[in-house]
């Protein structure tokens, strides 16, 4: 697939980003067994940009939903001490303006 979703782990966070056209993310790839969530954090690219995150499939129930209404702002839904799931981003969920700036950062317990 030349479209891709890029992850890379530092420190307690996994952070997510896209080729220009972008393309699904599943966290069972390298952490099958789920994430202790506690935030995630959504950079978008632009005003409206929408993203939506699934529990460990495409066809899964939608976790949560953010929407950054200002543009070049961030978005952070926390989940207090954590919470286990299995994010999954479906992109045709999401509205990304330009999927190559828009970035997303799991912090994980």
């Amino acid at each position: 697939m030349a479209n891709a979703s890029v992850e890379t782990v530092s420190g307690g966070i996994i952070t997510i980003t896209f080729t220009d056209s972008g393309a699904n993310y599943d966290s069972t790839v390298h952490f099958p067994g789920g994430l202790k969530v506690k935030s995630i954090k959504f950079y978008p690219s632009a005003a409206n940009d929408i993203l939506a995150i699934r529990n460990g499939t495409s066809t899964a129930p939608i976790i949560t939903k953010m929407k950054d209404t200002t543009g070049g702002g961030s978005v952070d839904m926390s989940f207090g001490e954590g919470v286990w799931m299995k994010p999954f981003l479906l992109l045709t969920d999401c509205t990304f303006n330009t999927p190559g700036n828009v970035v997303v950062m799991i912090v994980i317990a």
